[in-house]
C-alpha cells in the first residue's frame, strides 16, 4: 500500500511538472504568434504601399504629361539629326 501511495505521489509531481512545461511551451507559442501576426500585419502595409507607388509611377509613365516631356525631349534630336 505505501509503494502504492509512492508511486501515486510520484506521478503526481512528474504530471504538476509536465503541466508547467506545456504552460510555458503554449505561452511561448503564443508570444511567437503575435509576433508573427504583428509581421504579417506590417508586411500587408508595406505591399499596399508599393502597389500605390506602383500605380503612381505608372499613371505618371502612361500620363500625358510624361508623353509630352517625351515628346519634347524627342525633338532636338529629330531637329538635329545628323547625316
Amino acid at each position: 500500500m505505501r509503494r502504492r501511495e509512492r508511486d501515486l505521489t510520484e506521478i503526481k509531481t512528474k504530471l504538476a511538472g509536465l503541466h508547467e512545461e506545456m504552460k510555458a511551451a503554449v505561452e511561448l507559442l503564443q508570444k511567437h504568434q503575435s509576433r508573427f501576426t504583428a509581421q504579417e500585419s506590417r508586411i500587408a502595409a508595406q505591399d499596399n504601399r508599393i502597389d500605390l507607388l506602383r500605380q503612381t509611377v505608372w499613371g505618371m509613365l502612361n500620363g500625358r504629361v510624361w508623353r509630352s516631356l517625351e515628346l519634347i525631349g524627342r525633338l532636338p534630336r529629330k531637329l538635329f539629326k545628323r547625316t
